[in-house]
This record gives structure tokens, C-alpha cells and sequence, in this order.
């Protein structure tokens, strides 16, 4: 996880005395205290990670703000070790709006994103007064020019673009971005333009940004290249419709290297056989230090035509809370097949702790220092199927029921994936100067039931576990 370009790394975990540690932490330790699966994050591992992308952005000379993706891992422990380090948030409901506003966050360091809960969440972010509020289609726009009532004076809109990339077949990262997504304003088009008029004509709405997302797990620079020059070419058109636009937000989906996103066919051919080791996605210095050069270039090309922003947005996600947290598991059952066939049954799997255990290729460590060959596993969690997989291929010390695993890079939708599939979701611990606390107790299975009604019943009493 160490690169130059990025700023200070996330210390990757290492065995001392037999053990593995994390940030001054006995991981062997603290699966034994807390049972497993269990997840752990790091107070030290978010500092650390914050600035790694921060740096690029600071070495390019650009004006850039983080507002970190809620969605990605709304796990209050980390949003507060975000918070220490100034970072702002990014939201996309009223739960996530009241999550961070519960926590003190400023408004002008929140950025609303959509409708999903209709006209109500723009205004609660009016009441917070939210930096700006993202819309993304014709709809959402009529919706608030329609429905502006409640909404105070010069309510800040930011218009998402989508710059109609082209994607292959079996890449699962270009989405929201890509030609033929569902939703973003196209360059050039008829609607946008309508909404630029729209917001300008009205009294109550100011279009301050221009805002992108174009996919998620991203393994290039080239499509935000691609994204930067379309959000230039509107920042000229808009001024011809008398809006200086402030704030550029190029959002996030930026890949990460350690734990890179899967394409459709290597997903299918990993749940079909063992598979290999997944492709290893380019190092994220590399890919930030070309985006930071191509907005770098952008400003510099629009400060000369006098219509420069003034500031970037960024919403990591994965990026930065990916390296965060890792994943505690306990193996339950060891099977060989010969000829090299060997699985692990672990405690937890995707069907039970996330699905991007499917999608994403994460490293595994045994949580005792091997003392011999390493030998080549399936890991699997616990259930009847090929689809509850951790990894598809992983090289572990000779393994028995009982021994414990790690798996790496485990802080990004694993909190906010969690499911009930086969029992109550596990606990957070978490690390700060290399002591663990207890951040999420472990579900119960009254709490599981709690919101159960009894029976038959017609009067909407709740159950009593």
C-alpha cells in the first residue's frame, strides 16, 4: 500500500513475535477477545490514508476539499476520525444528512446528492445549509423549481454531468459515467442548457457547481480526463448564461490497488473454479497524480478565459476508507481434495458479511506467522454455496479449525453492506494508539427479530423478542 506520490501509506499489517499487528495492535489478540468475524478499523490507518490522497491534489497547486462518501462506510467511529482530520461529507439521504449533522458536521462541509428521498431531503439540507445539492436529472430539477416553497433564498444547486464515456463490455467500473447511463446532464444537450435557464430564471435557486460520478472502483485516469474536459467545456457554456460556476466536484470511484474491483467474467470463472490471483489494478499515486494534473491544466486554461472555480471537490469513497479496515475470521472446516484442491469453511463469507467479498480480490493473512510452505486455498465462509466466497485463491501456511484469518481492505460497503443472510451482523472494533475498543457490538438475535410483528396481529404492536 506504499507510494511516494500519495503521501504518508497505510502501514500494511506485519508479524511480530509470531503475531500479526496492525497499528501496534495483537490482531490474534483481539480475535480471540471479541469472537469472530469481527470488523477492525483504525484511527491511525484514516489519518494515514486522508493524506495519501490529499497529497496529489496539494502537489498540483489545486484548491481541493475532501467530501468523503457516507455510502462507502457510514460506521460513526470513522466518520469521527474523518472529521478530526477537517474532512467534509458527502450524502445521499436523510439518514445519512442526519447521521452527520448528529456528529456536528458544518453545513457548508456537506454535499447533498439527488432526490432519492423526494423534496423533503432538499429541504433538510436547506434547513442545514448544505454546501450544495447535486441533481442529476430533469426530474429532480422540476421537482425543486416546483416545490421550492419551503427552500431559503439562493438555495445552492450543482448539476451532475455525465460525459458519456465509453466502457467495454465486461468492465463493471464505468457506469453512472458511461453512454447510455441513466442519469446526468449529456454536454451539449438541449436539457442542459434548459436547466442552466431554469435555475438562472429563478429567484430562489443559484447553480454555484458542475458535479460528476462516473463509476465506482476505477482503474484508470483516462476517463476522468475524459470527465474534466467536458466539466471545462460546460464552465464556458454556462457563463454564457451569466453563472459563474464556483466549485468543480469530480466525485469519486477511484480503484483501489490492493483490493481492485473484478470484471464481470473474472467474478463468474472465480465462483465457477479456485481461479488465480486477481489482476492487480494500477497504483492510485499514478492514477491521482494524472488527475490532479489534468484539473491542474483545466483551471489553468479557464483562469486565463477569467471564469476559473474557485475550488475542487473530491468524494473519495473506497480510496481512502478501503485500507482502512480489515476482517477477522475464524476457519471452521479444512478440505482437501488432492491435486492441489484445498478449501477453507470459514465464519463469515459475502452471503453473511458483504457482497463485494464477490466482486473485489482481497488479500488474506493467517493471523499466526507461517513457519513452513504456503499452500494454495479456496476460502469460503460458511454457507452451502459457491456464491459465499472470500477468496478465490490465497497462499496460507498449512491450516486447521480453529486457526484465524485476516482479510485486507475491508472499509469500503462492508459496514453499510451488512446483512442478517444467516444471523446477526458482527462487531466493529476499533484501534486508536494501538489499544481496541469495542465501536459496534454484535447483533442479537432479539435485535434481529425485534421489528417482527406477532402473528396475525392487525394492530401493529411490535413482538417482544
Amino acid at each position: 500500500m506504499s507510494n511516494s506520490r500519495t503521501g504518508v501509506p497505510v502501514e500494511a499489517p506485519r508479524y511480530l513475535e509470531g503475531r500479526l499487528h496492525w497499528y501496534g495492535c495483537d490482531l490474534h489478540e483481539t480475535a480471540g477477545l471479541y469472537e469472530t468475524p469481527a470488523h477492525v478499523g483504525c484511527t491511525e490507518a484514516v489519518r494515514d490514508s486522508l493524506e495519501a490522497f490529499r497529497t496529489p491534489f496539494r502537489s498540483a497547486g489545486l484548491p481541493a476539499e475532501v467530501r468523503y462518501s457516507v455510502k462507502t462506510n457510514p460506521l460513526p467511529a470513522f466518520l469521527e476520525a474523518l472529521r478530526l482530520q477537517g474532512t467534509g461529507f458527502e450524502v445521499c439521504s436523510n439518514h445519512e444528512l442526519d447521521l452527520v449533522n448528529r456528529m456536528g458536521i458544518r453545513g457548508e462541509k456537506i454535499v447533498a446528492t439527488g432526490l432519492r428521498d423526494g423534496f423533503s431531503f432538499a429541504v433538510r439540507a436547506g434547513e442545514i445549509g448544505v454546501e450544495m445539492l447535486t441533481v442529476a436529472t430533469e426530474g429532480q430539477l422540476q421537482t425543486i423549481v416546483r416545490e421550492n416553497g419551503e427552500l431559503p433564498d439562493r438555495f445552492p444547486l450543482a448539476l451532475t454531468i455525465c460525459p458519456e464515456l465509453l466502457r467495454g463490455r465486461w468492465d463493471l467500473t464505468l457506469n453512472t459515467g458511461a453512454k447510455g447511463a441513466a442519469t446526468g446532464f449529456r454536454p451539449g444537450s438541449a436539457l442542459l442548457e434548459e436547466a442552466m435557464s431554469a435555475i438562472a430564471a429563478h429567484r430562489k435557486l443559484e447553480l454555484v457547481g458542475l458535479h460528476m460520478h462516473i463509476g465506482s472502483g476505477i482503474r484508470s485516469a483516462a476517463p476522468y480526463r475524459k470527465g474534466i474536459k467536458a466539466l471545462e467545456r460546460i464552465i464556458s457554456t454556462a457563463a454564457q448564461f451569466g453563472q459563474s460556476i464556483r466549485i468543480v466536484d469530480i466525485g469519486g470511484g477511484y480503484g483501489l490497488k490492493s483490493a481492485p474491483v473484478l470484471g464481470a467474467w473474472k467474478i463468474v470463472s472465480s465462483l465457477l473454479g479456485p481461479g488465480g490471483a486477481p489482476s492487480a489494478a494500477p497504483s492510485a499515486d499514478s492514477i491521482l497524480a494524472d488527475v490532479t494534473q489534468a484539473l491542474a491544466d483545466s483551471f489553468a486554461r479557464l483562469k486565463r478565459q477569467g471564469i476559473c472555480p474557485e475550488k475542487v471537490i473530491a468524494e473519495p469513497g473506497r480510496i481512502v476508507s478501503g485500507p482502512c479496515q480489515l476482517l477477522l475470521l475464524t476457519v471452521v472446516d479444512v478440505i482437501d481434495r488432492g491435486q492441489g484442491s484445498r478449501f477453507l469453511l470459514c465464519d463469515g463469507g459475502s452471503m453473511a458479511i458483504s457482497p463485494m467479498l464477490m466482486t473485489e480480490g482481497h488479500r488474506v493473512l493467517s493471523v499466526i506467522e507461517p513457519d513452513g510452505d504456503l499452500l494454495r486455498y479456496r476460502v469460503l465462509g460458511n454457507m452451502p454455496t459457491s456464491l459465499d466466497r472470500v477468496s478465490a485463491s490465497a497462499l496460507l501456511p498449512m491450516m486447521h479449525p480453529g486457526d484465524r484469518i485476516a482479510v485486507l481492505d475491508t472499509g469500503a460497503y462492508f459496514i453499510s453492506m451488512n446483512n442478517t443472510f444467516s444471523g446477526p451482523r458482527p462487531p466493529v472494533i476499533w484501534i486508536e494508539n494501538g489499544q481496541a475498543r469495542l465501536a459496534r457490538r454484535r447483533e442479537t438475535d432479539a435485535e434481529v427479530f425485534s421489528r417482527d410483528l406477532e402473528p396475525g396481529s392487525t394492530t401493529g404492536k411490535e413482538s417482544s423478542p
